[in-house]
């Protein structure tokens, strides 16, 4: 994070991160219906941001904030805040999904601005 930026509080991460797991182009990779072992959806934070999951959906299914990955989690490798914007960059490991979040805050609301996926 940079030291010009100001910390988020718990509500927007929690924005900022539904935002993400929602994402059609992610939840698409999830097969929550063919995969049930994938519920709830492990998030693993593996970044500096400190991060509460509480009450975050994805595709309407719950999330786990866990301690350590396995081979169904998704796994948080940077959350950076900067003047308004924050970068999240992640991998989703049952699919070997690499992904980088491109967030903007507009009128005081945070917003998705641009979403990059590959697969491994």
């Amino acid at each position: 994070m940079s030291a010009t930026a100001a910390p988020l509080d718990a509500a927007e991460i929690r924005k900022v991160i539904s935002l993400l797991l929602n994402h059609p182009s992610l939840s698409a990779y999830y097969h929550f219906d063919v995969r049930p072992q994938r519920i709830p959806l492990k998030v693993v934070n593996q970044s500096a941001q400190a991060l509460d999951l509480a009450g975050v959906l994805a595709a309407g299914k719950p999330t786990e904030l866990a301690s350590a990955a396995d081979r169904n989690s998704l796994v948080i490798k940077r959350f950076s805040v900067d003047a308004g914007r924050a970068t999240l960059v992640f991998e989703f490991l049952p699919e070997g999904v690499l992904g980088t979040a491109q967030f903007i805050k507009v009128d005081g609301s945070w917003k998705l601005d641009e979403l990059e996926l590959a697969e491994r």
